[in-house]
């Protein structure tokens, strides 16, 4: 009984609410988590589920075979534990932040599970109008722009590409406005501000890499050394995929590849590669708390400027950052309570990966 009871939920969290999944592909992922069921039986399973449709609102497509099931729209999913007040504000939060920066067809498979977070309340909570979740909001970070549309299998496609370590094909629209068809090797996502990007390099095509792997074999026959080729990784704006699809070749990632240090080498808020010692002298004791309460770096030193007086109090507040033109527009919006402010350049510029480059 505890068995069946196991197998079942197993089965239920397989079946994907965004699109459908047929019986063999179901067989195939619980064999591979030590589960061997019989086609069959799993049937038996899947029909024990659709006869239960007041808590199991499953989908079937009886028109193919094998048949397909999914989870209806509105079901309600399996359900999760009850959340205290602060899980359900936490989750709100989460929802709320990533409506500012992911197409809103992404967001639909997360839907369910916050609809039953929400049905599911503590009851201390939910005997409370819980329309009080209504009440909190997340401001955008940035300047509320449109969200560029991304097709639903795309999205689908890079995440599988990325988790799989398979490569990805597809059809890319380059800064030139013309579309080619590329065969990606993914190695992370980064979601940047409105726009989603897939880290990668591309398999070289054409005449040009055919004649450099030829040179490469007859240096290789003639024993002589041959330069080790290092791809070029860059990034991929997902809403300029036309269609992709995830293939059977298993993505290559190189060994010395590091995500973190190429987020960091990347031109995300106008960054400009080098590091700076930035002095900011002000008179505004509202300027002077926010930094204190939000400051710009861990090592950040705020003091009494030498040229304060009592008539004319002044401080001063020093930090070491990155420059950017985030860093400057920061500087811009508080130009009225700023005295005077410096930047002492600490390191000197290195080459940076631009977004939409490729």
């Amino acid at each position: 009984m505890f068995d069946d009871a196991i197998r079942l939920i197993r089965i239920l969290q397989l079946i994907p609410q965004n699109r459908p999944i047929d019986t063999q592909e179901i067989q195939e992922e619980l064999r591979r988590e030590g589960i061997d069921l019989p086609i069959r039986t799993l049937q038996r399973y899947l029909q024990t589920i659709r006869s239960d449709a007041a808590d199991f609102a499953i989908d079937c497509d009886e028109t193919v075979r094998p048949r397909r099931y999914r989870w209806s729209p509105n079901a309600k999913g399996i359900q999760l534990p009850r959340l205290s007040p602060v899980e359900a504000v936490l989750l709100r939060f989460a929802e709320e932040g990533l409506r500012h920066h992911l197409p809103t067809g992404a967001l639909n498979g997360l839907r369910p599970m916050l609809r039953t977070a929400k049905r599911n309340l503590a009851p201390d909570a939910a005997r409370a109008n819980t329309s009080w979740l209504e009440k909190i909001v997340v401001t955008p970070p940035t300047l509320p722009v449109t969200v560029p549309a991304i097709r639903a299998s795309v999205f689908e496609a890079a995440v599988e590409a990325l988790f799989s370590e398979m490569v990805m094909h597809g059809r890319y629209r380059r800064d030139t406005g013309r579309f080619s068809e590329i065969d990606l090797h993914p190695l992370g996502l980064i979601q940047h501000q409105s726009r989603t990007f897939v880290v990668g390099y591309e398999e070289p095509r054409g005449v040009k890499h055919t004649l450099a792997r030829i040179r490469r074999r007859r240096l290789e026959e003639a024993g002589q050394p041959v330069e080790e080729e290092r791809p070029v990784i860059g990034l991929y704006a997902l809403h300029r995929f036309d269609d992709a699809r995830v293939t059977l070749l298993p993505a290559l990632i190189p060994e010395d590849f590091s995500l973190e240090d190429f987020v960091r080498r990347a031109n995300f808020e106008g960054k400009r590669g080098r590091t700076v010692r930035l002095t900011v002298v002000t008179d505004s004791p509202d300027l002077v708390r926010e930094i204190l309460e939000s400051p710009l770096c861990a090592t950040q030193e705020a003091s009494v400027d030498p040229d304060s007086t009592d008539e004319a109090p002044l401080w001063r507040v020093v930090a070491v950052l990155e420059d950017s033109a985030l860093l400057d527009a920061w500087l811009a919006q508080r130009a009225e309570w700023i005295i005077r402010s410096t930047k002492e350049q600490l390191r000197a510029p290195e080459p940076l990966v631009t977004p939409g480059s490729f």
